[in-house]
């Protein structure tokens, strides 16, 4: 779920058409903030190698956007 669809979900269509970038551009802001302070959860590399070790016909990661 997009941050768009995510504000909208919790608050309405109107208030993200009104103030859903202004929520947004905090997020970022407020997130490379303290980006420095994010760590993988426990298991999380294991994880990501047996998925790559495996191949499964579908799997989806949410990586964040790169900036």
């Amino acid at each position: 779920m997009g941050g768009d669809q995510l504000i909208e979900s919790l608050v309405g269509a109107e208030v993200e058409a009104e103030i859903g970038d202004d929520v947004r551009t905090a997020h970022t802001v407020l997130y490379m903030e303290l980006i420095g302070e994010v760590v993988p959860m426990p298991g999380a590399k294991a994880l990501v190698a047996e998925l790559l070790r495996r191949r499964p016909p579908c799997c989806a990661l949410e990586l964040g956007e790169l900036r």
